[in-house]
């Protein structure tokens, strides 16, 4: 009996680990280098009633399910209306050679431990004004697309001046990125195209 129990045990723990979501591996980048566990980059809020110190954390963090990286985000209470500003951006990617890839659920179906995924590209390499970046659910449905605005725009935020290219996300929420750096501003936008906050990269940490 002893026997049967530990057989029965034995292939139930099987079972779990076959299923257990497969861990996407990364592929040599340098473009990336700063995509990685541990990484804490901290911004600074500016709005037409001021500055607020430190205000949101946008963080490389390990999938502890998965084992990929996920983009994370922590912020202080925000007095201007929702909290968070990086809605666009949370989520678990891999690094590959051509670019930053989101990992994306490939079916709306309910699992418990066992569900596939497929990857888009999020960040390129080498991106071109005019681009257009699809964004997925799952299932593989296009909800929005990513646009490449500009290249070459130079921005200066408390953390330094760096030579960025910007994409144009969901309501027209503006990315400024440096391929070696990360995300060093961030413009938010209203329902009605206003500019209601953007955020400048203050400083980087790493555990």
């Amino acid at each position: 009996m002893k026997i049967i129990n530990a057989f029965f045990l034995f292939c139930i723990l099987l079972f779990i680990c076959s299923c257990k979501k497969t861990e996407q591996q990364s592929e040599p980048n340098s473009a990336f280098k700063w995509f990685a566990n541990g990484t804490n980059f901290h911004y600074d809020l500016y709005t037409s009633s001021g500055i607020i110190k430190n205000y949101e954390t946008l963080s490389v963090v390990k999938n502890s399910y998965t084992g990929n990286l996920d983009l994370t985000e922590s912020a202080q209470t925000d007095t201007i209306g929702g909290s968070l500003y990086f809605e666009d951006l949370q989520g678990e990617y891999v690094v590959k050679s051509d670019g930053l890839y989101a990992i994306t659920v490939a079916t709306c179906e309910y699992h418990i431990v066992d569900y596939p995924t497929f990857t888009s590209q999020f960040l390129p390499n080498n991106p071109k004004v005019g681009q257009q970046i699809p964004v997925y659910f799952c299932q593989g449905d296009v909800v929005d697309t990513i646009n490449v605005l500009a290249l070459n725009q130079s921005v200066t935020v408390p953390y330094g001046t760096f030579n960025t290219y910007v994409m144009q996300y969901n309501y027209g929420q503006k990315g400024y990125w440096d391929p070696n750096t990360g995300l060093v501003m961030y413009e938010r936008f209203d329902n009605n195209g206003n500019l209601s906050g953007t955020l400048k990269l203050d400083n980087v940490t790493r555990q």
